[in-house]
């Protein structure tokens, strides 16, 4: 089964400032340190404003895409038809 299209846009621009999504290295460290802080879960108007939906669903893609990753390494095991490989 193929896959289909790449539906995901990009969040930020790193590196192309001509990019309306450009932000700056200086920009990119302050998240960095914002979210190794854990501000984004400690912030209650992030959560008032419908973050914490976002945040869950993150969360459930983060988790999604351990598995893929598992799965690609050749960790997982495939089962087909009841059997297992």
């Amino acid at each position: 089964m193929a896959l289909g299209d790449k539906k995901q846009r990009k969040i930020y621009e790193k590196s192309n400032t001509n990019d309306p999504f450009f932000i700056t290295g200086s920009k990119q460290l302050e998240m960095s340190r914002s979210f190794a802080t854990g501000a984004h879960i400690k912030n209650p108007l992030f959560f008032e404003n419908g973050g914490s939906a976002i945040i869950f669903q993150m969360k459930e893609m983060q988790e999604d895409i351990e598995e893929l990753r598992r799965f690609g390494t050749g960790s997982g095991e495939l089962n087909v038809d009841g059997g297992s490989f």
